[in-house]
């Protein structure tokens, strides 16, 4: 997710991201955090970044704000959870049909058709530069109104759902107008 954009948020939000992470279970490889500094802080991060974690097994929701001032939704799942972020976390609490560019490995893959659906993008432009989604390790959806676009870093198929992860979302017409803009295809074995 941290390779896609960036956002500048306030001590107080990175105790929420931690407290958020920690359901997930990250395996960090490597860290320069300031435990001492994150203790006082930001007590939820610094147990993530030094793998102090607990047997709490579930998913989070929940909103923050940037330093600036722009609106994120944040969806984080724990593996023992077993369910899909996209269409049991993402869709069903944004009450939106959603369109999702993930990397597909799963020849069994189906498309989510019940309540609110998710459905698989083919090929993406993005300037002038056109490729499939085999050919893409990006894990991108976003609504069919195009109010928001979210980024994970779990896939839409379901090896994913024995995964911990994540997904960060914009609330942002004009940056998920551009994503919308930016589907050439969808997937017809993946569309309801």
């Amino acid at each position: 997710m941290g390779k896609i954009f960036y956002v500048q948020i306030l001590i107080k939000g990175l105790d929420l991201l931690g407290e958020n992470l920690y359901v997930t279970h990250p395996y960090i490889y490597s860290n320069s955090f300031n435990v001492t500094f994150l203790s006082a802080f930001a007590p939820h991060m610094a147990k993530v970044a030094q793998l102090q974690f607990n047997g709490i097994y579930n998913s989070t929701i929940t909103s923050f704000f940037s330093r600036g001032g722009q609106e994120f939704d944040l969806f984080f799942k724990s593996k023992e959870t077993k369910i899909d972020i996209w269409s049991d976390l993402i869709a069903q609490n944004k009450t939106a049909n959603m369109k999702v560019e993930t990397w597909l490995r799963d020849s069994d893959a189906i498309p989510y058709c019940q309540n609110y659906t998710v459905e698989m993008i083919a090929q993406v432009k993005f300037n002038a530069k056109m490729w499939k989604q085999t050919q893409d390790h990006c894990k991108w959806g976003i609504n069919e109104e195009a109010t928001f676009v979210c980024f994970s870093d779990l896939n839409f198929q379901d090896s994913q759902r024995k995964r911990g992860g994540g997904a960060v979302c914009i609330n942002d017409e004009d940056v998920a107008f551009a994503f919308l803009n930016a589907i050439v295809s969808m997937n017809k074995k993946l569309s309801c």
